[in-house]
């Protein structure tokens, strides 16, 4: 069972709360770096400005401990390029939508889709003839890890941040998840980044570009 350990903040009014309500809690510090050199601390939930997540990411990491980071893994490309693990990156670009995960998946037998605009539902598509029409199948709120909100209520964003965390703390434990969405690999961040420096650049000039997805294999985007 995780225990919260320590506490970092440099406003000195936010720590007595954290100490009053975790007893297991014996580092309380201002200090980062106080933080992460305690024996006491396995993983650290880090967040703070996007700007400071490259330092703070890095020091994390090179101080031995876990990290549970926050999207973007560095204010910029060449930030990106440190050395970093266990992050979830999001991307904000869709209109009309607030803080909305989406995955679409697109076939010439058929398609699917799932968005946490509507979390009950799964879409699915068969391609049959002229008329195409989305299928949308209720399918509660069960969620992978088991909690103690049941399939019978509604599935919120507090519930999808305990999955996240629980995806965490399984492959922190296990030494490698069991669940069917993984924590995000440093490698498919930095190709993300590349996806989208790129992207920037060819709308910027109005040509196509290469999209070097590392020395591997570069492709046209």
């Amino acid at each position: 069972m995780p225990e919260l350990t320590g506490i970092c903040d440099t406003n000195e009014k936010s720590r007595p709360w954290f100490v009053d309500n975790f007893p297991s809690i014996t580092v309380k510090t201002a200090d980062y770096h106080e933080l992460i050199a305690s024996d006491r601390i396995d993983a650290v939930y880090c967040a703070v400005p996007h700007n400071l997540h490259e330092r703070f990411y890095c020091d994390i990491i090179n101080a031995g401990k876990h990290l549970l980071g926050e999207k973007p893994f560095g204010i910029d490309r060449a930030a990106n390029g440190k050395p970093f693990t266990l992050v979830m990156e999001t991307k904000r670009m869709a209109p009309g939508c607030t803080n909305t995960w989406f995955i679409e998946v697109y076939g010439t037998g058929g398609s699917v889709r799932f968005t946490t605009h509507d979390p009950k539902a799964f879409y699915t598509l068969e391609t049959r003839g002229k008329e195409q029409g989305w299928l949308r199948i209720d399918i509660g709120s069960q969620s992978f890890i088991p909690s103690v909100t049941g399939g019978i209520f509604e599935f919120g964003f507090s519930d999808a941040l305990q999955q996240m965390m629980a995806a965490f703390l399984q492959e922190f434990r296990d030494g490698g998840s069991k669940h069917p969405f993984v924590n995000v690999l440093p490698e498919e961040t930095a190709m993300s980044h590349a996806v989208h420096t790129a992207a920037l650049e060819s709308h910027a000039t109005g040509t196509k570009v290469a999209v070097n997805y590392g020395a591997s294999r570069t492709l046209m985007g």
